[in-house]
């Protein structure tokens, strides 16, 4: 633990944060457990400013995957040939856009000097890795959900007749549709910037609980949704940090146990249980 966070504060030192607000990170990885140890890291990491850009998986079902489901982060999942959802691609509430997954030109994991071409939501999420550092470009003093707000606000709605997307723009098989660069960059040009607040809570949430492990859920108070599983950790005091949440009325529920809490930009939040 301490020589990973070692690492993102090496990241941080490197990116000055008076050049550069987000330093975006890469992550194809996961499984379909929420665990401590790599909460603790996303949360140290999305304290630093640095953004994990996840894979949402491979598992081709509406099924949670971590670290892709955690709080904050960004999750990517893949399009094929047609534009389309890959029939492997990994689907959920947690989701935020896709991209191109399938059939990529790729590095050959058993011949180095040679290419290939893979397919995976691991081959999606590098190109929008690629795409955030690109537009940090032009301008560096983007927060990190004001990329994610950007990358959702100027994505295309791909496959709208089967896609689902509710009032909101959003759709479980593709979040808020295929990233588009050339409109992202356009945004940040035109200095049409989503401002700070808007779409995403630049506070955090934090949640106190006797003892650790315990599951946190957070649930939208108007409509029901769940949108974080989150879980405790450390001993005394036992607690996790929930970022990114969208403003608003969230129901919080710990041991059987409910709390109402309004999550807006002024200051971080702190709720026992």
């Amino acid at each position: 633990y301490s020589s990973l966070k070692a690492l993102v504060d090496d990241v941080r030192t490197r990116v000055s944060e008076s050049e550069q607000r987000t330093v975006p990170c890469n992550l194809s990885l996961g499984g379909g457990k929420a665990e401590q140890f790599p909460l603790e890291i996303i949360n140290y990491a999305l304290s630093k400013g640095v953004l994990p850009i996840i894979a949402m998986g491979n598992d081709g079902q509406h099924i949670q995957t971590y670290p892709a489901a955690f709080p904050g982060v960004l999750s990517v999942g893949a399009t094929d040939a047609k534009d389309e959802k890959a029939n492997f691609s990994t689907s959920g509430e947690w989701i935020n856009v896709v991209a191109p997954g399938q059939a990529i030109l790729s590095l050959d994991s058993k011949e180095k000097s040679l290419y290939t071409y893979k397919s995976g939501t691991s081959m999606a999420t590098p190109f929008v890795t690629g795409m955030v550092a690109y537009l940090l470009s032009f301008n560096p003093h983007l927060t990190p959900y004001q990329i994610i707000a950007l990358l959702e606000e100027t994505a295309d709605k791909i496959d709208a007749d089967s896609a689902k997307y509710d009032k909101n723009g959003f759709s479980l098989w593709y979040g808020h549709g295929r990233v588009n660069v050339y409109e992202a960059i356009k945004m940040i040009k035109e200095n049409r910037i989503p401002p700070k607040g808007k779409e995403y809570v630049e506070t955090t949430l934090r949640v106190n609980t006797p003892f650790p492990n315990y599951t946190i859920h957070v649930y939208e108070k108007n409509t029901g949704v769940l949108v974080n599983i989150s879980i405790s950790y450390n001993k005394k005091p036992a607690y996790a940090e929930i970022r990114g949440l969208r403003p608003g009325t969230y129901n919080v529920v710990v041991n059987q146990k409910m709390q109402e809490v309004v999550i807006g930009n002024d200051k971080d939040i702190t709720i026992q249980f």
